[in-house]
């Protein structure tokens, strides 16, 4: 059994609040300059989707290193794709899940070793690269 008193456990947590709160106080600094060419290569990849699926049937893509889902540098392999609208009935305004438009659907290999199908917004993904 522990035999601090209250007091020193309340020093003892406030004392480990102010090390995280001095942590997280200062956001990383960015170099605006570069945010918005990163935003404007992203933007890109949206606008290009607009058009249509970005890829074909058989490409081997990934997900971008950007995206909103996971398995960036894992392949996955484009078994269909359709021209898609934007699907406003899920997620909430604001949310990245608001508004997907799925026009490439993709096969790859879950962390369980199985392999999956489903479908994905082409603007997500780039050309995956051998590493």
């Amino acid at each position: 059994m522990n035999n601090r008193n209250p007091q020193s456990l309340l020093e003892a947590l406030a004392e480990m609040h102010a090390q995280h709160e001095a942590q997280n106080e200062a956001p990383p600094k960015i170099d605006l300059q570069a945010a918005i060419m990163r935003l404007k290569e992203i933007a890109a990849r949206h606008l290009e989707a607009d058009q249509g699926p970005r890829f074909e049937v058989g490409d081997v893509i990934t997900p971008a290193a950007d995206a909103s889902i996971k398995g960036a540098g894992e392949p996955h392999i484009v078994v269909s794709v359709k021209k898609a609208e934007h699907n406003f009935s899920t997620g909430e305004p604001g949310g990245s899940h608001y508004g997907p438009r799925y026009d490439t659907r993709v096969v790859c290999f879950v962390p369980s070793g199985l392999i999956a199908a489903y479908w994905v917004e082409s603007a997500e993904f780039v050309p995956w690269v051998a590493r």
